[in-house]
């Protein structure tokens, strides 16, 4: 009988005992997928830090060529307003208006300029 209940309890710890050994293995396993996990992780944030390094760098110099850019339109429109100021700041003596009356005859009227602002300015010097 003593025998019987010693085989039985042992019989008892054994299957506790592959119990607990399957789930010592499955709780390796899982530790294991988690390590894995964590180091696809953390290789994909290298990559993320990487491109957005990358993004970054790219829009400073962006905005550094944009910055360029607008300077350059600026100088450009600058050289030609002071261009438009320095044609319309010709001879406007009152000397040359009958040269010009003459010159002109009938097609005095008719005159034909480069866009509205020129043809105010001629009338305004008149």
């Amino acid at each position: 009988m003593k025998t019987a209940k010693l085989r039985n309890e042992k019989e008892l710890l054994d299957r506790q005992q592959h119990t607990d050994i399957e789930a010592q293995k499955n709780l390796e396993e899982n530790l294991q997928q988690l390590n894995d996990r964590e180091h696809d992780l953390e290789a994909q944030e290298d990559q993320m830090r990487a491109r957005l390094k990358k993004i970054l760098d790219t829009s400073a110099k962006q905005k550094e060529e944009l910055a360029d850019l607008k300077k350059e339109l600026r100088d450009m429109q600058d050289k030609h307003d002071m261009q438009d100021k320095h044609r319309n700041s010709g001879p406007t003596q009152k000397k040359y208006n009958l040269a010009v009356t003459v010159a002109m005859g009938r097609f005095m009227d008719a005159v034909v300029v480069e866009d509205e602002n020129t043809g105010k300015e001629c009338i305004k010097v008149c």
